[in-house]
């Protein structure tokens, strides 16, 4: 881990030095910023709306994958809880488990609201690269204006695009008490004290300064005694964090809906299955461990089966 000084893209103007970086020609440093490079499709959410995803090309997902390796390098807050190695969502709930009062709050749609311009500043203002350099990158990780849902990149890319914000939160959370993360779009805040509605209504118009918005809707206070949700982790009142029943009814959904043969699963239920049990062996590790094994070989065969000739 280091400082954006220690950083490869720091003070960056060379095209040549940045194409052998991301492993591609000059040419292709052009090709893969078309919108063509992505795969779009639509996939029902737990709402049971539609939520679109951008899944960019093999190529250009090894590019975000160097991208997003580099930038996760980068020294992070205490607060930031998604994006970096070895943190999760899990490790962000923990965080706030021994608190009496939690609040919890979502960013509206913010890889779709992560303004192109913004992307377009963390690159040439505190990576200090040129302006060709920095318009560049900010081309190969969005799609269209925003960040693709479908990409590595996107999740550690958006904080460090509204890090001068995230601060600011951090900083004014920290003065009033209360301990702040931020886990992708998911705000949590907690306290051995009431958090009054007053702290979400500044947190919100310091978001709204950089044109970001909570969904109201979701915002949800936990008081002492009551069991709380942050980031799809059940925290008890006596401040236990405990395995999600709602996860184990997906993953045996899955499997029911194919009468248990694992070889009926397509690719992407797979990976959604695959991602569920990692989830659940990571708060009991002994959990499921036949079934992590089978899915495991069975995503290494994908992937061989994926790679271009």
């Amino acid at each position: 881990m280091h400082t954006v000084h220690g950083n490869f893209f720091y003070t960056l103007s060379n095209k040549k030095r940045l194409a052998k970086y991301l492993r591609v020609s000059l040419k292709e440093l052009l090709t893969l910023q078309d919108d063509s490079n992505y795969k779009v499709w639509f996939e029902e959410g737990e709402n049971g709306k539609l939520r679109e995803i951008q899944e960019p090309s093999y190529k250009l997902k090894s590019v975000h994958s160097i991208i997003q390796k580099s930038l996760a390098s980068i020294v992070a807050p205490e607060f930031l809880f998604s994006g970096v190695k070895g943190k999760s969502n899990i490790s962000n709930a923990s965080y706030h488990k021994d608190s009496n009062y939690i609040v919890t709050a979502d960013i509206r749609s913010f890889y779709i609201n992560c303004n192109k311009e913004y992307i377009f500043r963390f690159f040439k203002y505190t990576l200090h690269t040129s302006d060709d350099i920095a318009r560049i990158l900010t081309e190969l990780c969005c799609y269209k204006t925003f960040l693709p849902t479908g990409s590595p990149v996107s999740q550690i890319l958006a904080y460090h695009s509204y890090a001068r914000i995230f601060n600011r939160i951090d900083a004014f959370s920290k003065a009033n008490g209360i301990t702040f993360s931020l886990y992708v779009d998911d705000i949590t805040l907690s306290s051995e004290k009431s958090i009054h509605p007053y702290i979400l209504k500044k947190i919100s118009k310091l978001l709204e300064s950089v044109n970001l918005s909570l969904k109201r809707e979701k915002t949800k206070f936990y008081s002492k005694n009551s069991y709380k949700i942050v980031t799809g982790c059940a925290i008890s009142p006596d401040h236990i964090l405990l395995r999600p029943n709602k996860i184990m009814r997906k993953i045996n959904n899955k499997l029911c809906k194919h009468e248990k043969d694992l070889s009926k699963l397509t690719s992407k239920e797979i990976e959604s299955v695959l991602g569920q049990v990692i989830y659940l062996r990571s708060i009991t590790p002994n959990s499921y461990s036949q079934l992590f094994k089978s899915l495991s070989l069975m995503k290494a065969e994908e992937k061989i089966k994926q790679r271009p000739l």
